[in-house]
């Protein structure tokens, strides 16, 4: 192997690793954008809903115990501090693996 093939190999590694922290990083903004704008709707729609119920109390309050729940289901800080730790171990990972391409690609001698 020659050390310009290996630089080119170390680029693409960059290069592939960069547009997977991309992606992960993506999915995890969308999925808090996405909690957000389901809570804020759901608080709308029981709002909304609540006159209807409001001779009712069962009624009125079954549906603030489902929002309630289904609020603190979307707003689990757990779930998305999971997918944070699991992007940081990512980026240590891959840091581990670049120094080990990276030292690897040193060692290859350089054309005279």
């Amino acid at each position: 192997m020659n050390k310009t093939f290996a630089l080119a190999t170390l680029n693409y590694f960059d290069l592939a690793v960069d547009a997977q922290k991309q992606v992960i990083s993506g999915i995890v903004s969308a999925q808090k954008d996405f909690n957000a704008q389901v809570i804020e709707a759901s608080g709308k729609a029981v709002a909304s809903a609540a006159p209807f119920f409001a001779s009712n109390t069962f009624a009125k309050e079954s549906l603030e115990k489902i929002n309630s729940s289904f609020v603190g289901a979307l707003s689990n800080k757990d779930a998305l501090k999971f997918q944070n730790e699991i992007l940081s171990a990512y980026d240590k990972q891959i840091t581990v693996n670049r120094t080990f391409l990276k030292n690897a690609v040193d060692l290859i001698p350089a054309q005279a």
